[in-house]
């Protein structure tokens, strides 16, 4: 049998400083939440039985007496008397005490079993209690999230789901369910509305949400919103919801391929394209030095870089074409060459671009690699500009 003061791990002659102390430390140590015992709940239970019972005055005299009661029946005290020591009362005398001892011991044991029973009556009562209102209290919100999304007030929906996610203790699953089950149907609205060409309708439907959450769209929502708004002419929103997807996933190169692309033919402003795709740009040479080293330069495969990465430095050297910069183009080509040495096309821009700045030699070594390729143009600009007439 294990004791209240073995259960806490102290002295019997503890004192309250001590028993509060050894109380504190114990149910850190078993509280379900933070420990791993398999064991761990009954402990915690017999922890606070033990402390409810000692930190208490007149518990702890009744308890002290019933453990007194308890070991003297289990093992009596053999004292070592003087040679002529008589008792002071009768065997009779003794035999009234002794069932005295005995009738309270059982009085107290009683009583202390009384006050045990009603106390973990009341400690069960109020923790069913507030086990029923808590669920109550879940439940509401799972109500109040199904209505809002019934009227399609899919923010007021999403935006109570998330807030309480990490405070349903009981109905948690219910309310992934609810959340899965939401998503679901807005995803594919979403595609239902996007594949219909409802532009305005889409645009309605996901951009409060793409401000309330940035959780609940997915990349997939997000370029349906982009797309439908730049189609719709909502070129600032479009641009908004490009960069919340950049922010989402920086190495989605795609989406600043497009983000570009609203301000260069949307917000007619290619210096911010320009800012776009540069940012795009050194994302892949982040990527390079992380898959090649800091050396990618010289070893760098064109064969294993995707379209989207060169695709970033053609459209930027487009835009800097526009604004007649005409070095930066020369530089983003040369670059664009060397993941795509064998597009005719662009040896034939950059010799032109070598053309634009005077350098005419460097202009007819492009034009004729392009010629080599097959592209027709630049065999008209090598008779033009490079070929010298016969004497």
């Amino acid at each position: 049998m294990f004791t209240y003061y073995q259960i806490l791990e102290i002295d019997e002659k503890a004192s309250e400083k001590e028993i509060k102390r050894a109380y504190k430390r114990m149910a850190k140590k078993y509280h379900p939440d933070v420990s791993s015992h398999e064991n761990a709940e009954e402990y915690f239970k017999l922890i606070i039985t033990a402390y409810n019972n000692l930190s208490n005055h007149s518990q702890r005299e009744l308890y002290d007496a019933w453990l007194f009661q308890e070991r003297t029946k289990t093992k009596k005290r053999r004292v070592s008397l003087p040679k002529n020591y008589q008792p002071a009362y009768s065997n009779a005398s003794k035999k009234k005490e002794d069932r005295e001892v005995v009738r309270w011991g059982m009085v107290s044991v009683i009583g202390f079993f009384c006050l045990v029973i009603t106390f973990i009556g009341v400690n069960n009562y109020l923790k069913d209690k507030k086990v029923e209102e808590q669920i109550a209290y879940e439940y509401s919100l799972l109500q109040k999230a199904q209505r809002a999304a019934q009227i399609n007030d899919y923010v007021t929906a999403f935006t109570i789901l998330e807030a309480v996610e990490y405070d349903m203790q009981y109905l948690y699953t219910q309310h992934r369910k609810l959340y899965d089950s939401l998503h679901s149907v807005l995803k594919n609205t979403s595609l239902q509305l996007f594949e219909e060409k409802e532009y305005t309708s889409l645009h309605y439907l996901l951009t409060d949400l793409r401000d309330s959450s940035n959780n609940v769209l997915t990349e997939q929502m997000l370029w349906q919103l982009a797309l439908s708004q730049f189609n719709i002419q909502e070129y600032n929103n479009s641009a908004k919801t490009f960069r919340t997807l950049i922010t989402k996933n920086k190495w989605n190169y795609d989406a600043y391929a497009a983000y570009s692309e609203v301000y260069s033919s949307g917000l007619n402003s290619p210096e911010k394209a320009i800012d776009i795709l540069t940012e795009g740009v050194l994302v892949t040479t982040e990527e390079y030095a992380s898959t090649y080293g800091a050396a990618y330069a010289v070893i760098l495969n064109g064969e294993d870089i995707p379209n989207t990465h060169f695709n970033l430095y053609y459209l930027r050297a487009r835009l800097l074409m526009q604004l007649e910069r005409h070095k930066e183009v020369i530089r983003d080509l040369n670059w664009a060459l060397r993941l795509r040495p064998n597009n005719e096309k662009l040896h034939f821009i950059l010799g032109n671009m070598y053309s634009k700045i005077g350098e005419k030699d460097k202009a007819c070594e492009a034009w004729v690699e392009a010629e080599r390729l097959g592209h027709i143009p630049s065999t008209t600009m090598l008779y033009k500009y490079c070929v010298k007439p016969n004497s």
